[in-house]
């Protein structure tokens, strides 16, 4: 192989890589020469769901819609510009073409394990937004009339499709690409997403723009939950609240009954919710069948000053489970309790928090059991999934502090 710094080699280099201005536009822009060949196909390895918690005057959200796809090296198969495209059921389709888009476009829905009917339903261009503090995360380009390279050609059926791009990151930790990914908020409970990924090249020749499509494996966007805190001088008031569902213990438990049924999520909720919860909440009802298979627990927990880390978190008492109660207004669950706080009362050698932990409580076999609970029907054998946790500081004393 002829050496880099031969003449011949510099004289090539020379031919297509030039700068100067006889290269940009009148605008002085750079001039992009089109590709002409289409992009190699992705390789997503893993995808991992990812939140957002927001501090609020009286507690916290945690905002959970986002979801990061892990892609294998390297990336620009067809030079600068190449952006990971989430592929879209174009606007404006023939309902009869929906079942052969269904194998390339990207869907949401229910999780089976709680809804085995739906809602299952195409991912859209409005359905994507992002945290305005990371705007690289922001889709890139939205694009309509692409054709999908597994169709294109004569005698194929040439489906176009709506493609939204996003610009690929570096992990420098893994060193793999990834993209962030981040929908809007949605009333089904643990929603579930899979998507039609390509390599879209903006900078291309008609119909050669995308890549082949690769579906990703199914990934599950986290419930949003908010908690809100009122502080009083010897008990803190907790209310947590969200999307939930019943799964098959969860009904048993509850009877079947059809009061909670009558709030689930329909097809419209997913993506329709506002971002924040009202200011004014709504007028609740107790009802217990809501919570089934949901067990919220708030606790008062302590530590030596000085203890660093997480370990070394003990309990002050069993804690408090939390009631549920619901709203016609609303198709979340509201669960709501008091933890008692006597700040006078306690040592001031010792760190304090309040802890709140969700579970969910699943039937399970006898020999990993954690308890057994009794439906209408028998007694069955439990285990406990945490699902999610937030802690807030307290101090001992006259003061009244917290998060």
């Amino acid at each position: 192989m002829p050496h880099p710094t031969y003449p011949q080699i510099i004289q090539k280099r020379k031919l297509i890589s030039v700068d100067g201005p006889e290269y940009l536009t009148s605008e002085n822009k750079p001039i992009d020469i089109k590709s002409s060949a289409r992009p190699h196909s992705p390789q997503p390895l893993y995808i991992v769901p990812t939140f957002q918690r927001k501090d609020t005057p009286t507690g916290r959200q945690r905002l959970g819609r986002g979801l990061r796809i892990y892609l294998n090296r390297g990336w620009y198969s067809s030079g600068e510009d190449e952006l990971v495209g989430i592929v879209l059921f174009p606007p404006n389709a023939s309902p009869n073409s929906l079942d052969e888009y269904r194998e390339y476009v990207s869907q949401w829905g229910s999780d089976p394990l709680f809804d085995k009917s739906g809602p299952s339903a195409f991912l859209d261009a409005p359905h994507f937004t992002y945290d305005p503090p990371e705007p690289q995360t922001a889709p890139r380009a939205v694009a309509d009339g692409l054709i999908i390279a597994e169709t294109f050609g004569p005698g194929k059926s040439n489906l176009p499709v709506r493609v939204v791009g996003f610009e690929p990151l570096w992990d420098d930790v893994r060193k793999l690409w990834y993209v962030d990914i981040t929908l809007g908020p949605t009333s089904a409970y643990y929603t579930f997403v899979r998507f039609g990924l390509c390599r879209y090249q903006p900078h291309s020749l008609s119909n050669v723009e995308l890549s082949r499509v690769v579906r990703t494996e199914f990934a599950q966007l986290l419930a949003d939950r908010t908690a809100t805190l009122s502080y009083a001088s010897d008990h803190i008031d907790i209310t947590l609240h969200g999307p939930s569902a019943l799964s098959k213990l969860g009904k048993a438990l509850n009877g079947n009954n059809p009061q909670f049924a009558q709030i689930g999520p329909t097809p419209g909720d997913i993506g329709t919710l506002p971002d924040d919860p009202p200011v004014v909440v709504p007028t609740l009802t107790s009802n217990p069948a809501a919570g089934s298979a949901h067990k919220i627990v708030a606790r008062i927990e302590w530590r030596s000053v000085g203890a660093q880390g997480d370990l070394g978190w003990e309990s002050v008492d069993n804690g408090v489970d939390l009631a549920a109660f619901t709203s016609l207004l609303s198709t979340s669950v509201y669960w709501k309790g008091s933890v008692r706080w006597p700040r006078m009362d306690l040592p001031t050698n010792r760190q304090y928090r309040l802890a709140l932990y969700e579970y969910e409580i699943w039937e399970t076999d006898g020999d990993v059991a954690e308890n057994n609970v009794t439906t209408s029907v028998a007694v069955v054998p439990m285990r406990r999934r945490l699902v999610y946790v937030d802690f807030w500081p307290l101090d001992a004393g006259p003061v009244i502090s917290g998060g």
